[in-house]
This record gives structure tokens, sequence and C-alpha cells, in this order.
């Protein structure tokens, strides 16, 4: 299932915290024997979104109108 979240996204205001820039952490990983990457699935699923938010995320299937009440892969400011 793909739900589209370029409308909310554009009414979002943008995060003021950019991404860390990858290429400078996996060169911070040079001579490390382990290197271990985080599950990006798992955190995203489990924030919990604020309840007033839920519905922004609202969504129509065969089977009735759903809402996320966990932060959904693809929101603009999921990642902070």
């Amino acid at each position: 299932m793909c739900v589209d979240f370029r409308t909310l996204n554009q009414a979002c205001p943008k995060d003021t915290y950019p991404l860390s820039c990858i290429d400078t952490m996996v060169d911070h990983t040079f001579r490390y024997e382990v290197m271990s990457f985080l599950d990006a699935f798992s955190g995203y699923h489990q924030i919990l979104m604020a309840k007033k938010d839920e519905e922004k995320t609202a969504f129509i299937t065969d089977f009735g109108t759903y809402c996320y009440n966990v932060m959904p892969f693809g929101l603009k400011n999921a990642s902070a």
C-alpha cells in the first residue's frame, strides 16, 4: 500500500534540523571491525502521532477509512 503525502508535506513547515551528511558518517566508520545501521522501518513505526494530527494521515480503502496512529514513512519531518 502506498499513501501519497505530497499535499500534506507541502502544507507542513520545513524542519530546521537537517539530516547528517551520510558520506561523512560512513567515512567515520573506517578501521572499525563491526558496523551496523539502525532499522529505519522500526524507527519510523515507533514514533506515536499526536491525536490531533492522526486525521491528517487518513486514507480510504474498500474496507473503510483509516488513519495512522504512528508516524508513517514519507512524511516531511518524520526523521526529526
